[in-house]
């Protein structure tokens, strides 16, 4: 079986500013961040991961699915290193994270 490189090239972290969740530990306000990756091999990988803004330091993955409107608003805009657009072969990036369309 051939082994897969796993070289990321770029990547990025951006604040998703309508997210409103909360810690499921504390119930204190939590913050969410879209973390994506490009690899080597061209394919682009992104997940949303909350933590707590209170004591308990709670982090973990979450569903991007925003409180207000249809998309993730980010601090920064559009992803520069590719827009996921839709879940693809979640088999080809860790688990819980999305694959976009690039080839």
């Amino acid at each position: 079986m051939a082994e897969r490189s796993r070289t990321v090239v770029a990547a990025e972290v951006q604040d998703v500013l309508n997210y409103f969740g909360a810690c499921p530990i504390c119930g204190h306000p939590a913050r969410a961040r879209l973390i994506t990756a490009q690899f080597a091999d061209g394919r682009v990988c992104s997940q949303t991961v909350a933590e707590c803004g209170g004591w308990c330091g709670w982090k973990g993955p979450v569903d991007a699915t925003p409180m207000t409107g249809d998309a993730v608003v980010t601090a920064q805009g559009r992803n520069e290193i590719g827009a996921v657009t839709e879940a693809g072969d979640s088999g080809s990036c860790a688990p819980g994270f999305v694959v976009s369309g690039r080839s």
